[in-house]
């Protein structure tokens, strides 16, 4: 993937589904019990990915309700890579490279229809009829999802996580959250900061998926 695998880390979760037009099989639906009544969380999470490239990372994921989705991946407590989306808009920061990605939201790849922040919060959980199951045809990859274990939270049923196969690639991605030691409704929470000098600048799908390695 031309040095890019590690972008999958949230990329995988956030930028696939908010950004690609996608069509999804027919999985069972979970998340009834589910309620939307939080303000924020902060949630530790922790991702894995197999393949050509390899790694292990830690992060955190942070929502505010209807509003933003801020992802964070870290390296020996040093930010690696993050992803936000907000209104319309989301926006991928590699700082190892100092490249930043911006893409307008899509549709919701299980429903076909215009994707909001509030679902997209929803896909990540797992929660509100979001399927257990479901595949996108992204670009030249078909990628599977396949949600882990439902777990009871302060405001319901949640899936801990969701698995990836990226056929075509040879690249497997786990990612969970740790509800265990989530933060519900802080005061304050850390929100996502434009970097000052970006040393690239890329803005729409041709040359962000260029660059990510999803175009040749």
């Amino acid at each position: 993937m031309k040095g890019r695998g590690l972008i999958w880390g949230v990329a995988v979760l956030v930028l696939v589904l908010a950004v690609a037009g996608c069509r999804t099989t027919k999985p069972s639906i979970t998340g009834k019990e589910y309620s939307s009544d939080w303000h924020n969380v902060v949630l530790p999470m922790k991702v894995v990915i197999q393949g050509n490239a390899g790694i292990t990372a830690s992060g955190r994921m942070t929502m505010v309700r209807d509003e933003s989705v801020y992802g964070s991946v870290r390296m020996l407590g040093m930010e690696l890579f993050s992803v936000f989306a907000a209104g319309d808009s989301i926006w991928a920061y590699d700082k190892m490279s100092g490249t930043l990605l911006s893409e307008r939201l899509g549709n919701d790849p299980t429903t076909g229809r215009r994707l909001d922040i509030g679902r997209l919060q929803d896909l990540l959980l797992g929660v509100n009829g979001v399927p257990s199951e479901f595949a996108v045809d992204a670009w030249k990859f078909r990628i599977v999802f396949e949600a882990a274990d439902t777990l009871s939270t302060p405001y319901g049923l949640m899936r801990v996580g969701w698995n990836a196969d990226v056929e075509g690639a040879d690249m497997e991605e786990e990612v969970r959250w740790n509800f265990e030691e989530a933060r519900w409704n802080s005061e304050k929470v850390g929100t996502w900061k434009y970097p000052r000098s970006p040393k690239r600048i890329i803005s729409g799908s041709g040359e962000l998926l260029k660059w990510l390695g999803l175009n040749e």
